[in-house]
């Protein structure tokens, strides 16, 4: 049995009660709990068992076992040899019902609430089986005892309250002057109970004048058990400094300072301005190549590109294909058509695009062939000459055509034994 809560607890705080990693089937259990009664007090109103009742509904409505003693959890520190600072329950699983059988799976048994005492800031304190005296916390099976590893929650500390966190000093600036917590300042942390990790992160408004922006600088602070605290440094920087390349963009927000560009343009937002930056528009690196088959296999054709943020769009006689039905991946690197029909030939390429420009793939012709009948010769007769046909198009195959596809009576995309006693079938018939 285990007793299982958090590292750090805030002023109520819950202990879970498990049976955990059995190796037998159990019926029952009994437990027996310590704590420090002048650090916390149990609340039996806010506990619960997570009783076998055969209800869904979680925590406390389904469980492994019957409530035995006491009935009301609320009472299990009222229960006769109770010591202060000392709980007893125990169960057993149902006699009849849903929940009769032993449980042999993870379980759990109940959840305890407790509230720390006040004054004990940055103090700890466990909750505990109780291991000496005649009582022993165990489980067991059909009455007879269970060697129990028991496990308490060890060590937790007491500690609800954030740190302190104090911001610099709120500045102007030029803009032609670093902006860095080195040169504006670094906020101060201060925790009750341990150190504190600080952090920031920017958000930059843009202004409309003066001052040219604002960033707003968010100081965090979090301390070892995860309260958090935050402040805000307001930097206000003005227009100052020379404009290199006379665009009416000064050079410290300007993003390609030796070129003019006016306009910022930065088509992959690399934060180096397309005037002074090679373009990153996709480059296609392998291209599909055409296909004949038959009916019934499925057409895949695929791309390689480089580039960011590609998207893909690929197309049949320069109409743009769309998912559904048999085609799928139509705005990815692989398109997939299947199962193919003669209806699909026709010339395919796929654009590869992003905000710096597209590049379309060759065309490449992928021919779909009809499949099955056996008239290998397209004489409209079904006869000798065309199992002659089907037994060359067996033995020596070839790219896929409209007579080798004529023999592939069984729709699998080639021309084999099967296709040739299937054909043989349809000559002898009546």
């Amino acid at each position: 049995m285990v007793l299982e809560t958090t590292a750090c607890v805030d002023n109520t705080f819950h202990v879970e009660v498990w049976v955990r990693n059995l190796q037998e089937p159990v019926t029952g259990f009994q437990a027996f709990v310590q704590f420090d009664p002048a650090a916390l007090t149990f609340l039996g109103a806010e506990s619960c068992y997570a009783k076998c009742t055969g209800a869904l509904e979680p925590p406390c409505g389904s469980g492994p076992f019957q409530t035995f003693i006491p009935a009301n959890i609320d009472n299990a520190d009222n229960f006769p040899g109770a010591m202060p600072g000392e709980l007893n329950f125990s169960g057993i699983t149902a006699f009849t019902g849903p929940c009769a059988a032993p449980t042999q799976a993870d379980g759990l048994v109940a959840i305890l609430v407790f509230q720390v005492s006040s004054g004990l800031d940055c103090g700890t304190s466990s909750v505990d089986f109780r291991m000496f005296g005649t009582l022993t916390s165990e489980l067991s099976f059909q009455g007879f005892p269970i060697e129990t590893n028991l496990v308490g929650t060890g060590p937790f500390i007491f500690d609800a309250v954030p740190p302190v966190v104090t911001c610099p000093d709120d500045l102007v600036i030029d803009c032609d002057q670093p902006s860095d917590p080195n040169a504006t300042g670094t906020a101060l942390a201060e925790d009750n109970c341990s150190s504190a990790i600080l952090t920031f992160h920017d958000v930059v408004e843009p202004g409309a004048g003066s001052p040219l922006y604002t960033i707003h600088r968010f100081w965090n602070a979090v301390d070892a058990c995860g309260n958090a605290a935050d402040c805000e440094q307001l930097i206000e920087v003005l227009a100052a400094g020379p404009d290199t390349d006379s665009d009416g963009v000064l050079d410290c927000v300007d993003n390609c300072p030796s070129e003019p560009n006016a306009g910022q343009e930065d088509c992959d937002s690399d934060g180096i301005g397309d005037s002074c930056d090679t373009p990153g528009g996709p480059v296609i690196e392998n291209s599909p190549g055409g296909l004949a088959q038959c009916a019934g296999v499925s057409i895949v054709l695929s791309v390689s590109a480089t580039g960011s943020n590609l998207s893909y769009e690929w197309r049949k006689d320069d109409a743009p294909l769309v998912d559904g039905g048999a085609v799928s991946g139509s705005q990815s690197d692989t398109l997939v058509i299947g199962p193919s029909a003669a209806t699909d030939t026709g010339m395919y390429t796929c654009v590869v695009s992003n905000s710096c420009g597209s590049e379309a793939t060759d065309p490449v012709l992928v021919e779909v062939f009809t499949s099955g009948g056996g008239d290998s010769n397209a004489d409209t007769l079904l006869d000798g000459l065309d199992l002659q046909g089907c037994i060359d198009a067996t033995l020596m195959p070839g790219p896929a055509g409209e007579a080798s596809c004529r023999c592939d009576l069984d729709g699998d995309g080639d021309v084999d034994l099967t296709d040739l006693e299937d054909l043989v079938g349809l000559l002898l018939a009546p």
